[in-house]
């Protein structure tokens, strides 16, 4: 799929293995305040049902996400997004397919939930006018280092019964 010369596409282990290498800062803060390293891109990445990156026109990766199971059930997936410095320059095009994207993963996972920086209030931002649902503030302990989200598919009613 082509947006604006950038493309989506299912990712390769070698493109988790780019973007670990890559990872923009705040993606490496969360991380290692969630006592995780850059491996967590490919344990991600290995974990998933479904994963996909997009890359710039050079082909290179800059983003990559995807959704996996947790636990034992088969309602609710882990969601997860990771990226280079690059997106900010095409983030345009890739704030195109987001919305599409979680769609794609709530037909895999009804529930689809994970944790953000709670200091991260531009990537929080960013979940909620995607459709995500934050725990409310009130909620966390004092001094929590994240913040739960989730995504829940939502099934269509007729008013007129």
């Amino acid at each position: 799929m082509e947006t604006r010369q950038c493309r989506v596409r299912i990712a390769t282990k070698k493109d988790a293995d780019y973007i670990a290498r890559n990872l923009r800062v705040s993606d490496v803060e969360e991380l290692t305040d969630g006592g995780l390293t850059t491996a967590a891109v490919s344990e991600s990445f290995s974990r998933s049902n479904y994963c996909r990156c997009m890359c710039a026109p050079d082909g290179k990766p800059f983003a990559i996400w995807g959704c996996g199971r947790i636990g034992e059930t088969d309602d609710i997936g882990s969601v997860w997004m990771l990226g280079t410095d690059q997106l900010e320059h095409h983030k345009l095009a890739f704030g195109r397919v987001c919305a599409r994207e979680i769609k794609q993963m709530l037909n895999l996972f009804p529930l689809l939930t994970n944790f953000v920086h709670a200091s991260n209030t531009r990537s929080q931002k960013w979940l909620v006018s995607l459709g995500a649902e934050l725990c409310p503030e009130r909620c966390m302990p004092l001094n929590a280092k994240f913040r739960q989200f989730w995504f829940q598919k939502t099934e269509a009613t007729c008013v007129h019964g």
